[in-house]
């Protein structure tokens, strides 16, 4: 047996695999199609914590249980705090530099400082795997919550099953304690994934078996396990290729993936042994000084990434650079910061270390709350009045927008009592309407964007009918989904035009959901939906089928009255419309959202347009080919949108002014 398995001797050998664990890390976020899971790199970072803390706390003398937790703690402080606090500060300033509106960024940043940044992000609903996440320089700071949460508990379970004070039969109690827990957390995670996969990607009890893990491997290497004395015999070689054959394999197999690949951890660390070439490999000079800084270059390597994307973006050329820039800092940190104060350099006593390390946290989390409060100074570019008219998006959320001094528009949460007010206030009689025509327009805050060209309507000698309200798909009965408020108002909403509109009258209906068609699939429409409380659960998918079936419901009853609809379809969207503007840090601005975002809208409304041909009370206003000057370019979508999927009101009228000859005309065949 390796002697160096053996507890608390080191294995440099360990900091190979983790060279190896940040290399693939690195890899995947530079380019996902590259290595597919490369990020289950901080899995293998897991199964390794778990394994060294073990390893650190066997054989420990301590005075007592204050005497234990408090000298863990301080290890723990000066290991993460210092390269942390350094990393976020610095991460922090360029981030505000460069971005108008930092906000969730820096809150990410606050709460990583504190071991939190993995609740924060699921309670933000954060799908790891978005495009939006690249955006946020501390995204990748999840994991440290996750080993942060881990810390709090497992010092505990060592001191209270014996390990601590090396008691008798402790070595089993602890196995048989983890192990337990081991189980019911792995269940978790696979049950959990299906449901709920942020939840069980962020949350420490959904993760605690993969660290647990490395604690088992060290026990059963001490006690000479049987299952362990077989694997030692294991080639490490075949084992390190079934590890890279598993981060090539696509994310639908996040889970059979993260399973194999921290078994394979723990076999590769148990048969691990010098003679082998792996190890050889694993223990060459520059391979350890990588595993060495790789929680500096964990660190550095996403905020790195991060900002190139605000700024110059990544590109084969750009590569080069940006992993000199992650090596330098990384090498700095760790050489100036990370190791100083990891080896207590300056003698300080555990509570000094201990107290500095938490007024740092504290100072460095009031200096991000001033960079939050002040990031409209800080922000060097040029461009600082888009997305356009941000006093829209205030008049929406206070609901003051007004059709002939009445509100038209609820958000959540609303009363019903504000609802039944909403659809009674909300209808504008036309004394020039001989024929006593109505248009019913009715849908989300998209609905809302194009009030003001609705008077384009009115001046037809028509009656209005306006019902908006926030994040509310009209028609669409998913009743316990959706806030009890949205239920209300899509009920009442359509039970009351059924009941005002009459023969020739029309509904026009437009919905943020059609705008926002995400980009992995045509089978969700992505719209978030939300809880009572105002916050949105990970699983707000809205079906497309399901939409369509509670559509054509309502088209059926409207029909028997003689009612038209027009259904207005997938629009321009551009959900980062800053990268297609040139600013002095971003020479080189984004031209392809534009058409990949019309590619996906018109897949969309291809869709749409096959499923109503058979309804003939049916108009299909396709924007994508009615709208054909847009977009483009830039300054073409910012004039059609005032944020990146609301039209403007330049948008809505020229909206409007096609729908008008199309509804003569349908009349007229």
């Amino acid at each position: 047996m390796n002697q160096s398995l053996i507890k608390g001797k080191y294995r440099p050998e360990i900091d190979g695999l983790r060279a190896f664990a940040v290399v693939a890390v690195i890899i995947n976020h530079f380019n996902e199609e590259l290595l597919p899971s490369g990020y289950l790199g901080v899995d293998i970072f897991f199964v390794i914590s778990g394994y060294v803390i073990t390893s650190s706390l066997s054989g420990r003398e301590s005075k007592n249980f204050w005497d234990f937790i408090s000298s863990f703690y301080e290890r723990r402080i000066r290991r993460l705090v210092p390269a942390l606090v350094f990393c976020v500060l610095i991460t922090s300033f360029f981030v505000c530099l460069f971005n108008l509106d930092p906000k969730v960024t820096l809150r990410t940043g606050i709460t990583s400082l504190f071991g939190l940044s993995n609740l924060y992000l699921l309670r933000q609903s954060t799908d790891y795997f978005a495009q939006s996440t690249e955006l946020n320089a501390f995204t990748h700071t999840w994991s440290l919550g996750v080993e942060e949460q881990f810390y709090f508990l497992f010092p505990f379970i060592i001191w209270f099953t014996g390990f601590g004070r090396q008691k008798v039969k402790s070595s089993r109690n602890l196995f048989i304690a983890v192990l337990s827990l081991t189980i019911f957390s792995l269940i978790a995670f696979i049950s959990l994934y299906s449901t709920n996969q942020p939840a069980a990607y962020f949350l420490m009890p959904t993760r605690f078996w993969e660290m647990a893990t490395g604690c088992l491997v060290f026990i059963a290497l001490n006690k000479r396990v049987l299952i362990i004395k077989r694997l030692e015999k294991t080639s490490p070689i075949f084992v390190l290729i079934g590890m890279v054959g598993v981060l090539f394999f696509p994310i639908s197999f996040a889970v059979l993936s993260t399973i194999l690949i921290v078994v394979m951890s723990a076999i590769l660390i148990s048969c691990l042994r010098e003679g082998t070439s792996v190890f050889t490999f694993f223990t060459k000079e520059k391979i350890v000084y990588l595993g060495l800084i790789s929680y500096s270059l964990y660190l550095w390597h996403w905020g790195v990434l991060s900002i190139s994307r605000w700024t110059i973006g990544i590109y084969w050329w750009s590569v080069p650079f940006q992993v000199g820039l992650i090596l330098l800092m990384s090498v700095f940190s760790y050489k100036f910061i990370e190791s100083p104060l990891r080896r207590n350099s300056f003698n300080s006593a555990r509570y000094q270390i201990i107290g500095f390390n938490i007024l740092g946290l504290f100072s460095s989390a009031f200096t991000l709350f001033l960079f939050n409060t002040n990031s409209h100074v800080m922000f060097s570019g040029a461009n600082k009045s888009f997305p356009a008219d941000n006093s829209w998006g205030n008049r929406m959320r206070s609901a003051t927008d007004e059709i002939n001094g009445k509100k038209c528009f609820g958000k959540i949460p609303y009363s019903e009592e504000k609802i039944n007010n909403l659809l009674a206030n909300c209808i504008i009689i036309n004394p020039k309407n001989k024929d006593n025509r109505t248009f019913a327009f009715v849908g989300d805050s998209h609905m809302l964007a194009i009030m003001n060209a609705q008077k384009l309507i009115y001046e037809k000698a028509n009656n209005l009918i306006h019902y908006s309200f926030a994040s509310c798909p009209f028609p669409y009965p998913r009743y316990g989904l959706l806030p009890k408020g949205c239920d209300k108002f899509l009920q009442k909403s359509a039970a009351s035009i059924l009941k005002r509109l009459n023969e020739g009258d029309y509904v026009v209906i437009l919905n943020y959901h059609l705008s926002h068609l995400g980009d992995n699939s045509l089978d969700d429409v992505r719209h978030k939906l939300f809880n009572e409380s105002g916050e949105l659960p990970s699983n707000g998918y809205i079906k497309r089928d399901i939409y369509i079936q509670s559509l054509f419901e309502f088209v059926d009853k409207a029909d028997s009255k003689g009612i038209k609809i027009i259904f207005i379809g997938a629009g321009m969207r551009n959900n980062n419309p800053i990268f297609s503007i040139k600013e002095w840090f971003r020479p080189f601005p984004l031209k392809s959202t534009y058409q990949q975002e019309k590619s996906h809208a018109m897949k969309l409304n291809s869709y749409f347009g096959e499923q109503f041909k058979d309804k003939k009370n049916i108009i299909f206003f396709d924007p994508i080919k009615e709208l054909s000057s847009c977009c483009n370019e830039d300054k073409i979508f910012m004039k059609y949108f005032r944020d990146s999927n609301h039209y403007s009101d330049y948008g809505a009228e020229v909206l409007i002014k096609k729908i008008i000859p199309i509804v003569s005309s349908f009349e007229n065949s």
